[in-house]
């Protein structure tokens, strides 16, 4: 009996020791993972449009222009004067940064807090359930093993508003999962839209399934309020639009001509319009197929041939983006795993085949990027089957794979540095 106990005692100790030594190998993992991420943001030389932006909104103006040089992106308003296409709400987050370093103040202050504030949310969402390290290595998941990657590490004023908008849209589920506090939903829902109004559409898939299977009081009060908060949301950007472009027809269209975007595109836009499913088989090989591309250079051999031999760094990754199963291998286990039920499935789906329907038959799946900034915005939906999947199936081997991907994203990314992201 008395060996029996210390035999136990002894597999107890090691169990216990090789959790602690997991737990302090993965916790150096998302502190050199952040350390990268924060590098990133603070090296790469990007565009300042947010920063502009901000300067503007300091001097009560909404234009761009600076020196009157175009950016890109921009469009030319009725008053002469050149305006950034894009949402309002990231310029606002920009100005204390100008207010202290200038309009040309690096946009990775804020997309560092932005990533910070997401981990803290996914932290919570997790909640008290998941064990602390399963917490750490799914937080290495959701930002550095999927395509989260792709507008992390960038503060290029595109990936930051994407970035910014994943926050609302986490900040939302949590809010959902946990409390259902009408005004908190409602306030988040107006910060996505003022930052990325597409976005607004898998969420409410995801509001609305969730409501039908689980109907409660908050639902009711969710419809009450709903016209009205739509309301208040279409008037600030019909207001916003008209007053620092002007209201006309194919405005889209006009922005597409001007600004810098590829020809080709132009003409599949006047083709098929902006949405298509002609769009969509090479959308899907965009975000569900596409790998690195392997580097190849000619050499000439002894008979006088050229041949193309593999040559440094090897593999690069191609400008219209990477997979969401090459950035994250680790989702493919969703295919595997099993799923939750059917109640706690349909709503996440939901979402994620809204998400799909707009961008798969949408004109571009992005360009001159790493991963797909569009396929950031499916990572939440995707993340929350994950938790249900591998919360009792991460394996040894999976880890590894995480592991691996980690690397693998930050070796790829350093490879489009050079013709990108530092111009």
């Amino acid at each position: 009996m008395f060996s029996f106990n210390i035999k136990f005692m002894k597999i107890a100790l090691t169990a216990k020791t090789r959790l602690n030594l997991e737990f302090f190998l993965v916790s150096i993992l998302l502190l050199f993972s952040f350390g990268f991420t924060l590098y990133q943001n603070l090296t790469i030389n990007h565009r300042h449009h947010y920063g502009l932006l901000a300067k503007s909104y300091l001097e009560l103006r909404t234009d761009i222009q600076e020196g009157g040089d175009r950016y890109l992106d921009t469009i030319k308003g009725r008053d002469g004067r050149y305006y950034y296409i894009n949402d309002p709400l990231p310029g606002v987050l920009m100005m204390p940064f100008v207010l202290l370093g200038g309009a040309l103040v690096s946009q990775g202050y804020l997309d560092f807090l932005v990533t910070l504030t997401s981990a803290f949310l996914v932290w919570k969402i997790l909640g008290r359930k998941v064990k602390l390290t399963l917490k750490l290595w799914l937080i290495l998941i959701f930002f550095f093993a999927s395509n989260m990657v792709s507008v992390i590490w960038s503060p290029h004023p595109w990936f930051l508003a994407q970035n910014i908008a994943v926050m609302w849209v986490l900040w939302l589920i949590y809010e959902w999962q946990n409390k259902k506090r009408t005004a908190v939903l409602f306030i988040a829902l107006l910060m996505l839209v003022l930052t990325k109004k597409m976005m607004i559409l898998p969420i409410a898939a995801y509001f609305f399934l969730d409501s039908l299977i689980f109907p409660e009081e908050i639902w009711k009060r969710v419809r009450r309020l709903g016209f009205m908060t739509c309301a208040v949301i279409a008037g600030i950007l019909i207001l916003w639009n008209y007053q620092r472009i002007g209201v006309e027809e194919k405005v889209l269209l006009n922005f597409y001509n001007y600004a810098h975007v590829e020809s080709t595109l132009v003409e599949k836009v006047k083709k098929y319009g902006f949405w298509s499913t002609a769009y969509f088989p090479t959308n899907f090989v965009n975000y569900f197929l596409a790998g690195p591309v392997i580097v190849r250079e000619e050499t000439a051999n002894p008979y006088g041939d050229l041949s193309r031999q593999i040559a440094p760094p090897y593999l690069y990754p191609p400008l219209e983006g990477i997979s969401f199963f090459f950035l994250g291998p680790v989702f493919l286990s969703l295919i595997f795993l099993p799923l939750p039920g059917f109640k706690k499935t349909l709503p996440i789906l939901g979402a994620f085949l809204v998400w799909a329907g707009t961008y798969l038959t949408y004109n571009a799946s992005g360009a001159v990027q790493f991963g797909s900034r569009y396929g950031a915005e499916a990572v939440p939906y995707l993340f929350l089957l994950l938790i249900y999947a591998l919360s009792t199936n991460f394996t040894y081997r999976a880890k590894i794979v995480v592991i691996g991907s980690i690397f693998m994203n930050m070796f790829l990314f350093r490879q489009l540095l050079s013709s990108f992201m530092n111009p």
